[in-house]
C-alpha cells in the first residue's frame, strides 16, 4: 500500500496568487463600478456583475478571489457583503498620469505577499522565464504552477511599467530589459514653448538633446510629454527607417 506521505502520492500546492494580471482586473473593477457603484454586495452579486451565473460558476471564484488579492475589493466589517476598496476608487476615478493613481496602482500590484517578494528581489524588471520559473519552483511552486503564475505577474509587471513616466524615482517602475544592443550617447533632457492652440497661448514641450557619434546632434520633440510608450513607438520608427536604409544602401 503506497505511503498516503510519500512525494510519489502527495499533490503539490503551489502558493497562492492572482489568477489574472492587474490590468485584466482593473477592466472588472470598472464593470463591478458601473453596475454596483461604491455599495457593498455579497460575491454571488459581484459575480453576476462580471457576466457569471453567481459565484460557483466556472471561474468566478477564482475571478473574485484575485480581485481580494489585489485588495480592490474589502469587506464590511461582520457581513458577507464587499464593495469596491479605496485604492480601486482611485484607479477608477483618477487621471491616468497623476501621482495618487501611480501610488494606487503600485499599492495594488504588490497587495499579494508573492508579488510583493519578487518586487523585492526584483524591483520592476523582472528576469527571463527560466530564471522567474526556478525561483518559483524554489518557492514551492509546482512546474505547471509556476508555469500559469508567470503570466499574471508578467502582465502586471507591463502594466505598471506602461503607466509610469520616463523620469522614475527611487522604487518606481523602471522599463524592462531591452534586448537592443546599447548605444553610447549624451541624452540631455530638455524644454521648449511653442505655439498653442490660439496665438494668445504657449505649449511647452518635452525634449530630449542627443549627442550621437562623430559629433552629430539631434533634437527630439515630444508635444505630449515623454513615456515609455512614446520612446518605444520612436524606437520602432527608428528601426523601420533602418531598415529601409539598409534595403536601399544594399539595392544600389
Amino acid at each position: 500500500m503506497a505511503d498516503k506521505n510519500s512525494p510519489a502520492t502527495q499533490r503539490q500546492k503551489s502558493p497562492n496568487y492572482p489568477s489574472i494580471g492587474l490590468d485584466d482586473a482593473l477592466d472588472k473593477i470598472h464593470v463591478i463600478y458601473a453596475k454596483e457603484g461604491t455599495n457593498g454586495v455579497d460575491a454571488d452579486a459581484i459575480a453576476k456583475s462580471l457576466g457569471f451565473t453567481g459565484i460557483t460558476s466556472g471561474h468566478a471564484s477564482g475571478m473574485v478571489s484575485s480581485l481580494k488579492k489585489y485588495n480592490l475589493l474589502e469587506n464590511i466589517p461582520k457581513t458577507d457583503r464587499w464593495k469596491l476598496s479605496h485604492t480601486a476608487i482611485d484607479l477608477i476615478t483618477l487621471d491616468a498620469g497623476d501621482e495618487p493613481r501611480l501610488t494606487a496602482l503600485q499599492t495594488a500590484a504588490l497587495a499579494p505577499p508573492l508579488f510583493k517578494s519578487l518586487h523585492d528581489d526584483y524591483q520592476w524588471s523582472l528576469p527571463s522565464d527560466n530564471a522567474l520559473t526556478n525561483d518559483l519552483l524554489k518557492r514551492k511552486f509546482s512546474t505547471k504552477g509556476a508555469q500559469a503564475a508567470i503570466s499574471a505577474i508578467k502582465k502586471t509587471w507591463e502594466f505598471v511599467n506602461s503607466q509610469q513616466p520616463t523620469t522614475l524615482g527611487e522604487g518606481s517602475p523602471l522599463p524592462q530589459a531591452s534586448s537592443s544592443p546599447a548605444v553610447s550617447t549624451g541624452v540631455t533632457p530638455c524644454n521648449e514653448t511653442s505655439p498653442g492652440p490660439s496665438p494668445q497661448e504657449k505649449q511647452t514641450n518635452e525634449c530630449l538633446n542627443v549627442t550621437l557619434p562623430k559629433g552629430n546632434e539631434v533634437k527630439i520633440t515630444f508635444s505630449k510629454g515623454i513615456g515609455i510608450k512614446s520612446i518605444e513607438q520612436l524606437i520602432k520608427y527608428l528601426k523601420i527607417c533602418k531598415d529601409d536604409d539598409d534595403y536601399d544602401e544594399a539595392s544600389q
